[in-house]
């Protein structure tokens, strides 16, 4: 059929799910006189009203049903001449495609009238077996979909059955059409049913695990797994992998209600406000320039060259693995190797460097707070050389690749450290807190930082 021809079952879905403006009236302020008695006919709509209020209760299922009920059933020859109307509107459409604008005017005007024949037929057939999905559907609700939605599943699978339904064979077409329904009301359960969605195949195991269950009378197939999966067919290793794969989905509002808001509060206040999460994250932000290279060339020169790359710590843009891997002439996997491997390495000596007692590079002992050296109490800095740190939560900092601790008590200040030639003299606020002897190391080069 062409693609305009599907929409007449979508515009009867919307049309029986919609309910009629009487089904809705506002309730009357005050207490009428008793209506008269309503006609047989409307007996029905009693039902989508509610018994204790005032107010319409719908039901759309009811609703459907009763819309639905109206179509009346087809007899063999209906469904044949019904058939025939669809394959002349079928053929006629093909004809029409194919003729383009070569065809008399006059015949076109009869193609496209045997057209909207078979369309019309269409329609009439799908409206008369709209209860033959419902009654299918039925069989199937409780598995994890709404009814509606299997029905709506089952009308899909009726549109596929009577475009492949032949009359001439002689067969009924709920005989033919049931199938087509069935699979596709399985397919949407195996495909929509689980949030985590199970291939086609394992959600038919799984399904015929719990059906040997039940046969062998356990209320599930972990109580007897081994006489389960015999019965079934398949080894009890597959059938306990997807047994374990298949688990409940609790709701996020009945773990709130099982478990209590004021204790699921506490849990996570006390899982995101621990050390173990914010030690890490003060670390990394305390990594000066210089301590960040000096981590870096503990690395071979090709995983160097790659993380550069890949963080853009040479100033450059961030690339992609597949950029990376045209500029140094390797695989994106490779490269994806090679980052992996130098990223473990650095987790390995930035812990090294966390412990204080095993310091990351060799440096001279640590320099004692200044408690002797002759100094002014307060410095002006406009004509010193000078850079400034974030002191570490180990009460140290680095410069030069020189470890100076100044005091835990000034962790996660920032510190200025004077550059003079033999001394790193450190101030807090311009007052002097610690001193140092500075060594100087052949091919030392300018120190990254904030230069006064």
């Amino acid at each position: 059929m062409g693609p305009d021809s599907r929409l007449d079952l979508a515009a009867l879905t919307i049309q029986t799910l919609r309910p009629a403006p009487a089904l809705s009236a506002p309730p009357a302020p005050a207490p009428a006189p008793a209506p008269p008695a309503r006609p047989a006919a409307d007996a029905a709509d009693a039902a989508f009203e509610g018994s204790g209020t005032s107010q319409a209760v719908f039901n759309p299922l009811k609703y459907y049903r009763k819309m639905i009920g109206r179509y009346p059933l087809l007899s063999r020859q209906q469904e044949a001449e019904l058939a025939q109307a669809i394959e002349a509107g079928l053929l006629a459409q093909e004809k029409l495609d194919k003729a383009d604008r070569k065809i008399a005017p006059e015949l076109r005007r009869e193609f496209q009238q045997i057209v909207r024949l078979g369309e019309q037929a269409f329609t009439d057939f799908v409206q008369a077996n709209l209860r033959l999905v419902v009654n299918v559907a039925t069989w199937y609700a409780g598995r994890g979909l709404d009814l509606m939605d299997l029905i709506q599943e089952g009308n899909l699978g009726l549109l596929r059955a009577i475009e492949k339904f032949d009359h001439r064979k002689g067969f009924k077409f709920s005989s033919y059409a049931v199938p087509h329904i069935r699979q596709s009301i399985l397919r949407a359960i195996a495909d929509q049913s689980r949030t985590v969605r199970l291939p086609v195949h394992a959600h038919d195991t799984v399904a015929a695990l719990h059906k040997a269950a039940r046969e062998l009378r356990y209320d599930a197939p972990a109580d007897a797994l081994s006489a389960v999966a015999a019965l079934v067919g398949i080894p009890v290793v597959k059938a306990a992998e997807l047994l374990a794969q298949v688990r409940r989905t609790v709701p996020l509002e009945e773990l709130t209600e099982a478990i209590g808001d004021d204790a699921l509060h506490e849990e996570a206040d006390r899982s995101t406000s621990g050390p173990h999460l914010l030690e890490p994250d003060a670390y990394y932000r305390n990594l000066s320039p210089e301590e960040v290279h000096s981590v870096l060339s503990c690395l071979t020169e090709r995983e160097h060259r790659i993380l550069t790359l890949r963080h853009g710590l040479d100033g450059g843009p961030e690339l992609t693995l597949d950029a990376i891997g045209r500029d140094v002439v390797l695989t994106r996997e490779r490269v994806r190797q090679i980052e992996a491997q130098a990223m473990e390495k650095l987790r390995e000596l930035i812990h090294e460097y966390q412990n204080p007692q095993r310091p990351l590079l060799s440096s001279p002992p640590v320099a004692e707070p200044c408690t002797t050296a002759p100094t002014e109490p307060s410095v002006d800095l406009a004509d010193e050389l000078h850079v400034t740190r974030k002191v570490h939560y180990s009460g140290q900092i680095r410069v030069d690749r020189q470890t100076i601790y100044v005091g835990v008590q000034y962790a996660g200040e920032i510190v200025t450290v004077l550059l003079e030639d033999e001394w790193f003299r450190v101030l807090f606020r311009g007052r002097p807190i610690a001193v140092t002897p500075r060594q100087h190391r052949p091919g030392a080069g300018d120190i990254h930082g904030t230069v006064g």
